[in-house]
């Protein structure tokens, strides 16, 4: 039986922030993600990150700072926005403070389906300060 998954996007605020780009070729580095149904990125780059998630149910995405009481200090990553290709999510879609939630449609049809979509996130430096970045991951639909 499915369940909700949430995927969580973990960032080196001040690295990323003052590098000005997002690392997208290796998970673990400025950029890591993660999930609760045991996704994962083979070659280690996070383009390939791959979260198992289920038809019918609720996909959650969330992000953190990697080093909360030293170098990201008074930093905020926020989830802005999931790309949504139309036969994959339900219209409707929940998000706020940093956190979005859609649910995949009740479609048979989706089983097997390997979805590439992206991340749209922003970091905000202590004084406020915001820049938006994204990265492009995958997710895999199942019964």
């Amino acid at each position: 039986m499915g369940k909700a998954v949430t995927i969580t996007l973990t960032v080196e605020a001040f690295n990323l922030f003052t590098n000005d780009k997002a690392n997208n070729n290796r998970n673990g580095e400025i950029l890591t993600l993660s999930d609760t149904n045991n996704g994962c990125a083979p070659g280690g780059k996070i383009e390939n990150f791959q979260s198992d998630v289920y038809i019918g149910e609720e996909v959650i995405w969330d992000a953190n700072i990697k080093y909360p009481k030293d170098d990201d200090h008074g930093y905020l990553v926020k989830i802005e926005h999931i790309s949504r290709k139309f036969d994959f999510f339900e219209k409707a879609m929940t998000g706020s403070d940093g956190i979005v939630r859609k649910r995949l449609n009740k479609n048979p049809r989706l089983d097997g389906q390997i979805y590439e979509y992206t991340i749209n996130f922003s970091v905000h430096n202590p004084e406020g300060i915001c820049k938006y970045f994204e990265i492009d991951p995958k997710m895999k639909a199942n019964t």
